[in-house]
Order: structure tokens, then sequence, then C-alpha cells
């Protein structure tokens, strides 16, 4: 991904020499020794590192963006979110994939469009891609389908380009699930599935339990299909705003990793990368908070 719309110049003068600092890196050309380390654009191994200068040099500086970093933060679940105050809700939240994947979408956001106080040219060159500013308006599914993916390779922590599948969804691994994200149009949106468990014939404990999970879930929902259990979500994008497809590729990958191997252990089935467990029945269940 060495695309030319992110620039290390575009980045505050202050905040390039804190993270020099902080990352040990040559601090008389601190671009070059970004570059060199993280690459252009930078991954989620970045963010992995430079977590504590980004919270209490750059989001302190940036209330705004604070503001939504920490918005994201909370939908996601992370941290302590009786903590009112931006900078001590930051603070309570670990340096999880989840986090990573949230900063990284708005440090690239501000790496494109420039911030005040840039020690470079802050302007995108001409014919760059969008797909990691926002919002932006999309209007075919050809945008649609490079500016996910290009949000979803940055997810990717350097692990390699995004997978497809024949019919071309892109797909993304998460422990034992599997999710598929589909770009559609008229409106543009978003669809994204996990397949959680096969071979589970319909019960109506295991529907009784989907309802209960349902009634919880504030994103996407769970149904039982032709002996599978599925998870499932659309996310309008109009318009296109890329931290809310980092939140939402993240909250759909963690629900699909956590609720496949619980169900598993209820009612049997197979999980898309794991083992095969008998259908059973559930004698008694109960449920616990999700997403």
């Amino acid at each position: 991904m060495a695309e030319s719309w992110f620039s290390w110049d575009g980045l505050p003068t202050a905040l390039l020499d804190a993270l020099a600092r902080e990352l040990d890196l040559d601090t008389g050309e601190v671009v070059k020794a970004l570059t060199a380390t993280y690459g252009t654009p930078p991954q989620a191994s970045f963010v992995r590192a430079a977590w504590p200068v980004l919270r209490d040099v750059w989001l302190a500086s940036r209330p705004e963006v604070r503001a939504d970093v920490a918005a994201g933060l909370r939908t996601a679940g992370l941290g302590d979110a009786s903590i009112e105050d931006d900078a001590g809700y930051l603070a309570s939240c670990a340096n999880t994939k989840e986090l990573r994947g949230v900063v990284l979408a708005a440090f690239l956001d501000a790496g494109r469009a420039g911030e005040p106080g840039a020690g470079g040219n802050a302007a995108a060159p001409g014919g760059a891609s969008p797909a990691l500013a926002g919002p932006i308006e999309i209007e075919t599914l050809e945008d649609l389908d490079r500016a996910t993916e290009m949000v979803l390779d940055a997810l990717s922590e350097g692990s390699g380009p995004v997978g497809r599948n024949d019919d071309g969804d892109m797909l993304v691994v998460h422990g034992s699930a599997l999710t598929f994200v589909r770009p559609a149009v008229d409106p543009p949106r978003l669809h994204f599935a996990s397949p959680l468990l096969t071979g589970l014939p319909e019960s109506p404990e295991l529907i009784g339990r989907l309802n209960d999970m349902n009634a919880q879930i504030a994103f996407g929902r769970l149904f039982h299909r032709d002996e599978t259990v599925v998870a499932e979500m659309e996310l309008i994008c109009r318009p296109f705003v890329p931290e809310h497809v980092a939140i939402a590729t993240n909250i759909m990958s963690r629900l699909a990793d956590e609720v496949d191997d619980m169900l598993q252990d209820e009612f049997g089935g197979k999980t898309f990368f794991g083992d095969e467990v008998p259908p059973k029945v559930a004698e008694t269940y109960g449920y616990g908070g999700y997403l």
C-alpha cells in the first residue's frame, strides 16, 4: 500500500519530534526514519508502537479528533465507558486490535488532509485515492469497493492484501470466524456476513437463544437458515466514513469470533476454521452483554 495520498510531512512538527523520541528514531530525519520503519502509509503496527504519543500528544492537541476517536472506541465497547472525560477515557483503553483500527483510520485521514501546524505540504496530490480520507461521497460500486479494500488493508496489520472469494467478496479473518464484506449501491452500503456454525439443525432452544441474543445486540443480527447460524450487519456508506467502516469491521469480527465458540459449546456444529461438534440441545442457558 505505498500510496502517495498519505504524507508524513503533512503532520505537525511537534508530533513528528515526539514520535521520533518515543520510537527511538533519527531525530534529524524524522520523516525518512518513519517511512523506512513503518511505511507509507503506516499500518496498525505503527499505532501499536506509537499509541502513547498519539494519545498524549496528537489527540491532546486535537480535541475534535479525540472526541471522534473516543466515540468510536466507546461504540466498539473498549475501555471504561463510565469515564465521561475523553482524555481519561482513552487512558483506560487497552492497546487492542480494535483500538488500533479506529485510531489508524483517524491518523491516516490526518496524514492525507494535513494537520494545523503541519511541517510540510498538507495538500493531497491530484489523483490520490480518497479511500482513507473522510467523509467522502461514493459515486460508483468501484469507488466503494476500492475505498473499502484500502481500509481493510490498513486494518490487517501488515498481514497482506485483503483476500477475496470467487464472488468478489472481501474476506476478514478473526480467530475461528470468517466475515464476508460485500459492497453494494442504491444506496451505497457494505453488507457484512459471517457463517458462525454449520451442520446445525433448527431447534426451539437454538431459535430462542438467538432471539435472546438479538435483543441485546446493538449492531447486527443473528439468524438460522439451512442448518447454518449467520451473523449479519449492514452499514450505509452515504457518505463513506473510514472510521465507521473500521468500527463496523471490528465489531462484526469480534462478535463472530466470540459467539461462534459460545454457541458451539451449547449446541454443537462446526465453526468456520474449527472442529465439528455433534449437534446437541442445551438444557438451560444464560446470556451476558453483547455488542
